[in-house]
C-alpha cells in the first residue's frame, strides 16, 4: 500500500468489488466509486472527465464549466450505466484528486511544478461497448485496456469491428454502416421462447479465465475466543489478473491486492466468541477480457467437546476441563473410542458438550448405551470464553475398550 495521503480509485459493480484500471461494464450496472484510503485527506474531487454525450450528470454530481461531472464527497454517489444506445456507448474516464492537487499541465500546456503524482489517480476507466461490439476511446486513455498499445489498441479493435460489420474497407463505394441487431452476438432462447442476444465475449471464444485456487493460510476451525490478526492468503489464476480485490463479510475495508495477487493479507483483525461463527473472505478478480470471477475462503470458530475416563462422581467445570480428549467440534456428533484404561473397576466413561448442542443419543455398536446426565449447565471457561456444558457419565464401570457413537 502507498504512503498516505494518496489517491486510488476502486470500483464496485452491483455491490461486487472489481478493482481498478480498465473495466468493461454493461448497461444497467450500478457503479460505486470509493477510495482505497482516506488517511490524511483534507479535501477531494471526483471527476468524470469524459463520458459519451448521451450520459447525463448522475444524481448528486455537479456539472463543471467544461461539461464534465464532479463530486466533492469522500465517496461519491453511485451511478447507473445507461442502456446501450447511439449516444451512450463508449468510455467513461474517472479522475480522483486529493488535497487540492493541481493538474499536471497548465491551461497553456506547461508543466505545473506543484503537481504531486500520488495525489491524482487517472488509471481507472469504464468501457461500455456499442450494440455492435465497437469499443470507444476516451480523453486521457493510456494503457487501461491495452498494456502494450495503449489507446491505439482500443482504436484498432473498434475499426476492425466496424470493418467486419460492413462499415469499413472497400473504397469508393460510400457504403454506410448498417444497423444490425447485434453483429458478432450470442443468441439465447429461453424455455418460454424469449430470444435474447449479447455481444460475443472473449471467454466464449477462448478458454474461460478463472481463479484456479484461493486459500487462507490460517487453519480452520479455531477455538472460540481466538483472535486472528491480518490473516494471509494464497491464490492462483489462469493468468495474471489485471485486478484482484479482497473483501470479507466482517466489515473490513476492501483491499486491492492486484500488485501481489498470489500472496497477500487481510488488513482486519477477527475474533468470535459465539459457537460456530464464521468469517468468509472473497477474492474478486478478472483479466483484461474476462468478467469478474470470485472465490471464497472461510474460518469457523468452534467450542471444545470433552470426553475420557475418570473416577465416578465428576460434576464440576474443572473436572470437565481435565478430561483427556478436547477436540474442537461444530456439533455434538462424533465417534469416541475409550481405550482399555477404563477397565479398572473405579473408572467410568464421560462425555461433555456445550448445553447449546442439545441432548445427544449414545450408542455402542448400534445399541443404546446406558449413560446418565450427571451435571447440567456447568460453567466452563476455555480460551477466555465462558459457556455452560452438560456432562454425561456411564452407568457402569470397568467397561473396557468401546467406541461410543454420539448423535
Amino acid at each position: 500500500m502507498a504512503t498516505p495521503p494518496y489517491a486510488k480509485v476502486l470500483v464496485a459493480l452491483n455491490g461486487v468489488p472489481v478493482g481498478s484500471g480498465g473495466i468493461t461494464v454493461s448497461g444497467g450496472e450500478v457503479v460505486q466509486l470509493s477510495p482505497e484510503s482516506t488517511v490524511d485527506w483534507r479535501l477531494q474531487r471526483w471527476e468524470l472527465v469524459d463520458a459519451p454525450p448521451g450520459f447525463s450528470a448522475p444524481a448528486g454530481w455537479s456539472v463543471a464549466g467544461d461539461g464534465s461531472f464532479f463530486s466533492t464527497a469522500v465517496q461519491p454517489p453511485p451511478f447507473t450505466v445507461p442502456s446501450v444506445g447511439a449516444t451512450t456507448w463508449g468510455k467513461y474516464a474517472i479522475r480522483l484528486r486529493v488535497n487540492g492537487n493541481p493538474l499536471l499541465l497548465n491551461d497553456d500546456g506547461t508543466r505545473n511544478a506543484a503537481h504531486v503524482a500520488a495525489l491524482t489517480d487517472e488509471r481507472t476507466m469504464l468501457s461500455l461497448l456499442s450494440s455492435g461490439g465497437v469499443e470507444g476511446i476516451a480523453l486521457g486513455e493510456d494503457h487501461q485496456f491495452d498494456t502494450r498499445r495503449g489507446w491505439l489498441g482500443a482504436l484498432m479493435r473498434g475499426l476492425r469491428t466496424l470493418a467486419a460489420t460492413g462499415g469499413g474497407g472497400g473504397g469508393g463505394g460510400g457504403s454506410t454502416i448498417p444497423t444490425p441487431v447485434l453483429p458478432n452476438a450470442v443468441v439465447q432462447v429461453s424455455t418460454s421462447g424469449v430470444i435474447t442476444s449479447a455481444p460475443l465475449r472473449w471467454d466464449q471464444i477462448l478458454a474461460a479465465w478463472t481463479i484456479n485456487s484461493f486459500a487462507i493460510v490460517q487453519t480452520s476451525p479455531v477455538e472460540v475466543g481466538t483472535t486472528i490478526t491480518t490473516p494471509g492468503f494464497t491464490a492462483t489464476y489462469a493468468s495474471t489478473p489485471t485486478s484482484a480485490i479482497l473483501t470479507d463479510n466482517n466489515g473490513t475495508a476492501a483491499r486491492d491486492v492486484t500488485s501481489t495477487p498470489t500472496s497477500f493479507t487481510s488488513l482486519g483483525t477477527f475474533t468470535k466468541t459465539a459457537n460456530n461463527a464464521t468469517v468468509t473472505w472473497t477474492l474478486s478478480a478478472h483479466d483484461a477480457t474476462s468478467a469478474t470471477m470470485t472465490r471464497t475462503a472461510s474460518v469457523s470458530w468452534q467450542p471444545r467437546v470433552y470426553w475420557g475416563t475418570g473416577a465416578p462422581g465428576l460434576t464440576s467445570g474443572a473436572q470437565i476441563l481435565a478430561l483427556t480428549n478436547k477436540p474442537l467440534q461444530g456439533s455434538r456428533n462424533g465417534s469416541y473410542t475409550y481405550a482399555t484404561g477404563n477397565t479398572a473397576a473405579n473408572l467410568k466413561a464421560y462425555y461433555a458438550a456445550p448445553t447449546s448442542y442439545g441432548t445427544p443419543t449414545f450408542k455402542v455398536g448400534g445399541i443404546l448405551f446406558p449413560i446418565t446426565k450427571v451435571a447440567s449447565a456447568v460453567s466452563v471457561t476455555s480460551n477466555g470464553v465462558t459457556q455452560t456444558y452438560d456432562l454425561w457419565e456411564s452407568d457402569n464401570v470397568g467397561l473396557g475398550t468401546l467406541t461410543l457413537d454420539v448423535t
